[in-house]
């Protein structure tokens, strides 16, 4: 996102969210011969400036990896923390109001379009 974060009145107004690839090579188990790199959704709760969400995939950024962090930025963190051994709060949950995005088209597709419509998430 270019400049400074749009205003947002309270926790999970606007959530913006975009892909990096991550800094590693993944290799196969076996011979280990390089895979690729591994991308990196993310959500980021513009009032609090926590992550609110991410997801991690071998697959380049689409509609469904936004999805799916999204997802992750609803749910209740404990159950996920504690089935990694993680002892710590993470305390993001819920619903966003909106959803920032930039011009990638996985964004911009009907699907994300439609599926924000059907939640009542705006688009921006």
């Amino acid at each position: 996102m270019h400049g400074h974060a749009p205003a947002s009145r309270h926790p999970l107004d606007l959530v913006q969210v975009d892909h990096t690839p991550v800094d590693l090579i993944l290799v196969d188990p076996l011979d280990r011969e390089p895979v690729g790199r591994p991308w990196l959704t993310v959500g980021i709760d513009t009032y609090s400036r926590c992550i609110a969400g991410f997801h991690v995939t071998s697959e380049a950024p689409s509609a469904t990896s936004v999805v799916l962090c999204l997802t992750h930025a609803t749910m209740d963190k404990a159950p996920w923390l504690a089935l990694r051994g993680v002892e710590a709060d993470w305390p993001v949950a819920g619903k966003p109001r909106r959803v920032g995005v930039d011009n990638g088209s996985e964004f911009h597709s009907a699907a994300f379009g439609r599926g924000c419509a059907q939640h009542g998430i705006g688009i921006e």
